[in-house]
Order: structure tokens, then C-alpha cells, then sequence
């Protein structure tokens, strides 16, 4: 008959299904030393044990979409009914290719006590496959939900290579640019230039600018596409120009040779017998063979081209003199009179006639006689 009396319920989720419990009961006087005592008691104490009308259940929600790329997120939906414990963890779990769950991979979980979803995310290094299955477990209580009802395909992304970057020297032949992909490059892709045209992937050097070329994948699936750039470099080919035949006479001034260079560059090396130095004495008559050699830049192969030079020695009409004949003498033959000049020369007179070579001193004039050789080009 005391109004301090207080009538509570209190409810304990926590402690449903515990094989075994106890109940106490404990005063603490927070008012200290030297309080009066309360009167303190407790009576008519009831616990009621509740039992769910349904145990829980757990099922593995329906997707959008039955396929997949390596990597993707997945929304996984999940239905739970009944009463999970607060704390109980939710987790996605994939199966195998195949659809068994024997050494199943979790791929995603969340903490909740009722229905929702799951974010996953399919993990790199799965095998491409059409089997897979996914199921939704829990853990307080512990529940294996259903598979999902349909096989999901899960494929491996394309690759469409590694960048790389070359040199190419600007006369050298096509080359294939998939060749040059680091990695292993898919074979469903296309080419663009530069400038974003479509393009063979076959580099020409001759017609084809430098710059970056871009190799996308347009294989089927559900994965994204790849990209993957070749950086070309056009490097200057060397060029000795074209095979030169030349004549040059043994008494002219020494040549420049690279003035004879037939369009190509004039920084080469000339080489005689296999080597550069020493080149032939071009006063001496004779035919000479030499190479002339352009140094490729970066790589590039040289470029040769073949010199002929043909050494051809000057005429000689002997030596000039002044000569006296008595007027009695025999005809002279004037040639002898020259050392030892070259033959078939012609004469002229004093008179610049043409003159026969040979003079009758009875008839003769006196004055300079000429003899003329007549050379070969040059």
C-alpha cells in the first residue's frame, strides 16, 4: 500500500532462443554514505518466453542482366523474412562456372536485418564461363538462401594490347602496327590515324604521317572496349642517290668527288678498295671504282651508291721549240722535231693554213707551224 511501487515490462530481443537463462536482481544506492533505506523489493516477477509464428527465411533476388564482365558491380537483391538478430551480416557469395557452390567466393556484403540489397563487385582472375550462379547467406541466425534461377555468362574484359612507341625510317617497307601491341592484343579491333580516320593498321613510311595511332576493340560481350596508342616516329632514311659514271682528265685540278653526288646527300663517305683512305691518284689515266656510303640515322640502314670514274689522260702535241733548217736541206717531217707527241694530230702554217707536216725547206715558208692534238672529253 505504498505509492512508490512502479509496475515495468521489459523486453530482451536478444535473449530469444538462449538455451538457458538467469534473472537478477541488484539495489544500487547512488545517493552515498548515509542514506536512508528505501524500503527496496521486488514482487510478482513474470517471463514470458515468445515463440515466432514462422522461422526465417532467406532468398536470393532475381538480376537485370545475365551477363557479366570481370570487375562489374552487381545490386544483388536479397529477401529476408522473419527475425535476424541485430548484427547479422548478409553475404553475396558466387559459385563456380559450373553453378556449385562448394568453394563459393564472396563477392559482397551488408549488415541489416531485413530485406535489401547487396553491392558486389565480380573480382579479377574469375574464369570466363556461362554457368555462374549467386546466393545470399546470413549469419545470425546462419541461413543459406536459394541461387539465384537463372546462369549468369561472365566474360573476360578484351585487351586491346600494351602502348607502344617506334622508329621508322622513312624509306623502309609497310609494317603491320598490331605487330608492335605489347601484351595479347584481341584481334576484333580497328585502327585510327592521327586525325581520327580509319585506318588499315598497315603503315606505309612512304604516304603515312608520324603521330599516334589508336588500335580499339569491337569484340562482342557485355565488358567494356579497350584502347591502346602506337606512337610513330618517321625518321630520315639515308640516301647515297643514284649510281654515277663520270670521266675526268688526269691533267685537271683535283675534283671535290661529293660534287658528283647524284641526288643524294653530300655528308657520305667514299671508299676505294674497301677503304676511305687513300683515294686513287686521279692523275694517272685509268678506271676507278669507288662506293660512296650514307650513314643511316637511329638504326636506318645506309644506302649505297656506285662511282665509275674513268681517268683520261690529256693530249700532247710534244714540246714547242724553235728550230733552224738550211734552205738546202731535205724535207723535214716536223713531227720529229716535237719529242714524242701523240699521232694524229694535224698542222697548220704560218699563214694558218692547214699544212701537210712535212716542210721542203726549198719551198717552205719560214714562221710558227702549229700542231694540234685534238682531245677526249673531258
Amino acid at each position: 500500500n505504498q505509492s512508490s511501487w512502479v509496475q515495468q515490462s521489459i523486453t530482451l530481443p536478444a535473449f530469444s532462443g538462449a538455451a538457458t537463462l538467469r534473472f537478477g536482481f541488484r539495489f544500487v544506492n547512488g545517493i552515498g554514505t548515509g542514506a536512508a533505506d528505501p524500503g527496496f523489493g521486488i514482487d510478482d516477477i513474470k517471463v514470458i518466453g515468445g515463440v515466432d509464428t514462422e522461422p526465417p527465411t532467406l532468398a536470393t533476388g532475381a538480376l537485370g542482366t545475365s551477363e557479366y564482365c570481370v570487375g562489374a558491380s552487381i545490386v544483388l537483391p536479397y529477401n529476408a523474412t522473419g527475425s535476424f538478430t541485430v548484427g547479422n551480416t548478409f553475404t553475396a557469395q558466387l559459385s563456380d562456372a559450373v553453378g556449385a557452390f562448394g568453394s563459393p567466393m564472396n563477392i559482397g556484403s551488408t549488415v541489416a536485418t531485413t530485406s535489401g540489397s547487396i553491392n558486389c563487385t565480380l573480382p579479377g582472375g574469375l574464369s570466363p564461363g556461362t554457368g555462374y550462379r549467386v546466393r545470399v547467406v546470413s549469419d545470425m541466425p546462419v541461413l543459406i538462401g536459394a541461387a539465384n534461377n537463372m546462369d549468369l555468362s561472365i566474360a573476360i574484359p578484351p585487351s586491346a594490347g600494351d602502348d607502344a612507341s617506334i622508329q621508322i625510317c622513312s624509306g623502309q617497307a609497310p609494317i603491320n602496327l598490331f605487330l608492335e601491341l605489347g601484351g595479347s592484343p584481341e584481334t576484333c579491333g580497328s585502327w585510327t590515324t592521327p586525325s581520327q580516320v580509319v585506318f588499315s593498321g598497315i603503315f606505309d613510311p612512304a604516304v603515312d604521317p608520324q603521330g599516334i595511332y589508336t588500335y580499339t576493340t569491337n569484340c562482342p560481350g557485355a565488358c567494356p572496349q579497350d584502347q591502346a596508342n602506337v606512337v610513330v616516329s618517321l625518321l630520315p632514311s639515308a640516301s647515297a642517290g643514284n649510281d654515277v659514271q663520270a670521266d675526268l682528265c688526269a691533267n685537271a685540278p683535283p675534283s671535290v668527288l661529293s660534287t658528283y653526288v647524284d641526288g643524294g646527300a653530300t655528308t657520305g663517305q667514299f671508299y676505294y678498295q674497301g677503304q676511305p683512305f687513300p683515294l686513287p691518284n686521279f692523275s694517272v689515266a685509268g678506271t676507278y671504282a669507288l662506293e660512296y656510303v650514307v650513314t643511316g640515322a637511329a638504326g636506318c640502314p645506309n644506302d649505297t651508291a656506285d662511282f665509275m670514274f674513268t681517268v683520261i689522260a690529256p693530249p700532247s702535241a710534244g714540246t714547242s721549240l724553235t728550230y733552224t733548217v738550211c734552205i738546202n736541206a731535205p724535207p723535214l717531217v716536223m713531227t720529229t722535231l716535237l719529242g714524242n707527241p701523240d699521232a694524229g694530230g694535224s698542222w697548220s702554217g704560218p699563214s694558218g693554213t692547214p699544212f701537210s707536216g712535212t716542210l721542203d725547206p726549198a719551198t717552205g715558208l719560214d714562221g710558227l707551224y702549229t700542231y694540234t692534238v685534238t682531245g677526249s672529253a673531258p
